[in-house]
């Protein structure tokens, strides 16, 4: 799948109202303010003046916070920001556009939920097209569109109140300015061809703008009332609940917002990151050059910075070189066929799936690595899914997973296997540090089919040989 889900890559749109009220909640620290009573826009003739001046509002307030963001990141902005404010259907009409004919059309959005729901990161029978619509719609306050050069702010924003609504343009404002000095567009869509590499590059990009959006928050904290802002904020986490009774795969959309902040600072528990941001001139600015310049390339770097930032430490992902040969071989296992589709999944999502699935999550707890990450996903080394087609019509999957140790291995496999071996799908071969998943067609082929993909693998990591670093460790 070449070009990747916007929806869940993209700093476009961005779930700039909800869940940034859990990010700062969870940032700055929660109260026990009753949640204030909210107002949605009118919609009667008699109201209409109202409205317009409401709008005219918001869009004196984004030009007001523009600038308090080129202060907070020591930057300018080199051009002029379209802004608007949109209605929920003409967002509906956007999303359709965007998600569903250009960037999942073309049986694109079907072959994501059976590839999802196979692996079982959907439940079955869910509608994967709907369920993104329901989220989006519900969590989205405003968004940035880099082809436009716009930034666009929801009517419905108008009851967050003032300091919600303004930390929500800040953090849009963020993307802009980013934009503007680095061209996301084109960054997005060279790193997002992979579930994997849309997180890790989205992570930098959301994880920019929440940082941002945080200090402002410090900023004008005190202005605003810390009553009336926790209050507004608390609110809006009541509202986000629906967001995370969502199946745990669309929660990746918050971790690229908490985990991009912890990556972008290097680390650390919730009140040494307040502490980073407080002490740092202008927040993050050298270390978003850096990552969009040079950007990183799996989850496991995102959700373990030093494997990014600290050279000694530097974790790089492993890859097939020869993945064109490993895939004629997986055909020529099956007696003919196609395939249909590729995949990387990261630690990340190996975590969700090793998790036990009938725990709930406690989402006041996802600004720390152990709530997106654990044991058996932290070995994790790189993977490879690959869905075919054989000779006959049917679909399969061949899930090639490489982990750091032969331990990793094990524990991955017998987590994995513990969790989904009820829904009979899939078996389970290992060698080594490789773990070979088959499902559908495949199934009943795993063996063979980890034999000729070890023979035929060139696996690398970064530019050097598996082989060669297996001898430098022994």
């Amino acid at each position: 799948m070449k070009h990747r889900n916007l929806w869940l890559c993209s700093f476009k749109p961005s779930l700039s109202a909800a869940l940034l009220g859990w990010t700062l909640l969870t940032s700055l620290g929660t109260a026990q303010n009753k949640p204030s009573a909210q107002k949605s826009l009118s919609t009667d003739k008699q109201s209409e003046k109202k409205n317009k001046a409401l709008v005219q509002k918001m869009l004196e307030t984004a030009d007001t916070v523009q600038k308090e963001v080129g202060v907070l990141r020591g930057r300018k902005f080199k051009r002029p920001v379209n802004k608007a404010v949109r209605t929920e259907k003409q967002l509906r009409a956007f999303l359709k556009k965007e998600i569903f004919e250009e960037e999942l059309g073309q049986g694109k959005l079907k072959r994501n939920q059976w590839m999802l729901q196979t692996v079982g990161l959907l439940p079955k029978g869910m509608d994967l097209g709907k369920t993104i619509l329901d989220v989006l719609l519900n969590q989205i306050g405003g968004f940035y569109d880099p082809k436009q050069n716009s930034f666009f702010m929801m009517e419905k924003t108008a009851r967050l109140g003032d300091f919600l609504n303004r930390v929500m343009i800040a953090h849009e404002l963020t993307h802009a300015l980013d934009d503007q000095y680095h061209d996301l567009n084109s960054i997005m869509k060279k790193c997002s061809k992979t579930e994997d590499g849309g997180f890790a590059i989205g992570a930098v990009v959301e994880g920019s703008a929440t940082t941002l959006m945080t200090r402002w928050s410090m900023e004008n904290m005190a202005s605003a009332g810390r009553k009336g802002m926790m209050a507004q904020m608390k609110a809006e986490q009541e509202r986000s609940k629906a967001f995370f009774e969502a199946p745990p795969y669309f929660w990746t959309l918050a971790a690229k917002y908490v985990m991009g902040m912890r990556f972008l600072v290097g680390g650390g528990n919730v009140v040494q990151i307040a502490k980073k941001l407080r002490t740092m001139p202008h927040g993050v600015a050298k270390q978003v050059d850096q990552a969009l310049k040079n950007p990183p390339l799996s989850s496991e770097q995102i959700l373990h910075p030093e494997k990014y930032w600290n050279p000694e430490k530097l974790d790089l992902p492993i890859t097939i070189a020869n993945r064109k040969e490993v895939q004629a071989a997986i055909l020529s296992t099956l007696g003919g066929g196609k395939v249909i589709g590729e995949e990387t999944l990261g630690e990340i999502l190996c975590a969700i799936l090793t998790r036990p699935q009938k725990k709930k999550l406690n989402p006041n707890l996802m600004n720390s690595a152990s709530f997106w990450t654990n044991q058996a996903a932290r070995g994790w080394g790189g993977d490879d899914l690959i869905m075919v087609q054989n000779a006959l019509g049917k679909k399969g999957i061949v899930w090639i997973t490489l982990w750091d140790r032969p331990k990793d291995a094990d524990e991955f496999a017998k987590a994995y296997g513990r969790y989904h071996l009820q829904q009979g799908n899939f078996r389970i071969a290992k060698q080594g540090r490789m773990v070979v998943l088959a499902f559908g067609c495949t199934k009943g082929l795993e063996g063979t089919l980890l034999k000729r993909i070890a023979q035929t693998g060139h696996f690398v990591k970064g530019k050097e040989s598996v082989e060669v670093l297996r001898k430098k460790e022994q």
